[in-house]
């Protein structure tokens, strides 16, 4: 008598069911994805740095941390690598969604972008499916904080390239008015408040009133010249401000209008100097200022880290309250995630 209990059927409802629960995450990652691509788009190419409105990069950071959070969940969920590779690529082609008529114009800087975000996002998959494999428990706080940092790292790169686009093409100079002087404005504001309140000028003044206002102090506080006759002060002055417009001509080396501001002598000085230069000048400067401009996104995205770690456990929390996912113990006292 056969007394061994029938075979046990393959739970196809089951396997549907998740199959149909992993198409609609990687759904919601892609449109995410595409929505990042919106907000970065907004971000580059409508933001005005002289007179910024915070609606568009508000926008830009619920973005990124939808992005990050939903993709963090992908290796822990999707088993299959080819599927997993395949919902990874989907997304990156979303990333480029709203830069499409960039890439088509050079392909092969986007191309290049892509491919060194994709081995960062696979890379960061695989470190966070080796530290899943490796745990006896789900440590949520754990896989995320050993997975974010390359896909970051990725989107940053993706970011600087799409960005400064221009500079890889014709090796023109790689900062906009605009940012130039908000970055000026940032830097110089702290260095005026300690000087004498009788010499304080403002970047946005033009250069012949900058001028004549410190050739003015210069005759006042000099007992020679104080002293000379409202003609001859005059007269002094504007001879003085021509002296001192042609000085910082010869020193920034451009012509100088006395009418225009400060900031934009400043911009033009740095932007001609630059086309000026040989390539390997503009390849010098322009490699430090990316590796400045990365280490500076990179430092800002720590506390990005900790935002996305709160909001994945959140998100954790219910889908494990919704039963969308379950978290099961193997034979050898291991946790597993099943859809």
């Amino acid at each position: 008598m056969d007394l061994r209990l029938p075979q046990k059927q393959a739970p196809v409802a089951e396997v549907d069911r998740s199959l149909i629960k992993i198409i609609v995450f990687i759904s919601f990652f892609i449109g995410f994805a595409v929505f990042l691509s919106f907000s970065l788009y907004g971000l580059f190419y409508n933001f005005d740095f002289l007179n910024p409105n915070y609606r568009q990069p508000l926008i830009f950071f619920g973005a990124l941390i939808g992005f990050l959070t939903i993709f963090g969940f992908l290796p822990i969920i999707i088993k299959n690598f080819s599927l997993l590779f395949l919902g990874v690529l989907l997304g990156i082609l979303a990333l480029g969604s709203f830069f499409y008529h960039e890439a088509l114009s050079q392909p092969i800087v986007f191309a290049i972008a892509g491919g060194i975000m994709l081995l960062f996002f696979l890379f960061g998959i695989s470190r966070e499916r080796y530290e899943y494999n490796n745990m006896m428990k789900v440590r949520l706080h754990r896989l995320i904080s050993v997975f974010l940092p390359k896909i970051i790292t990725g989107l940053i790169i993706f970011g600087i390239a799409v960005f400064y686009i221009n500079f890889f093409i014709d090796k023109s100079f790689f900062i906009s008015e605009s940012g130039f002087e908000q970055v000026i404005f940032w830097s110089f504001d702290p260095v005026f408040d300690f000087l004498p309140v009788n010499w304080r000028f403002t970047l946005d003044q033009s250069i012949g009133d900058v001028a004549e206002k410190l050739a003015s102090r210069q005759i006042e506080s000099d007992e020679r010249t104080a002293v000379l006759p409202a003609d001859a002060k005059t007269l002094f002055i504007r001879q003085t401000v021509d002296a001192l417009i042609k000085q910082a001509s010869g020193f920034l080396n451009i012509q100088i209008d006395s009418k225009s501001a400060v900031s934009k002598i400043l911009y033009r000085a740095a932007r001609e100097n630059f086309d000026k230069a040989p390539d390997l000048t503009k390849n010098i400067i322009a490699l430090l200022f990316f590796f400045l401009l990365f280490f500076l996104l990179r430092s800002l995205s720590i506390p990005l880290i900790w935002i996305v770690n709160i909001l994945s456990f959140l998100f954790f929390e219910i889908l494990l309250a919704t039963l969308f996912m379950a978290v099961l113990y193997e034979s050898r006292s291991r946790e597993v995630v099943v859809l």
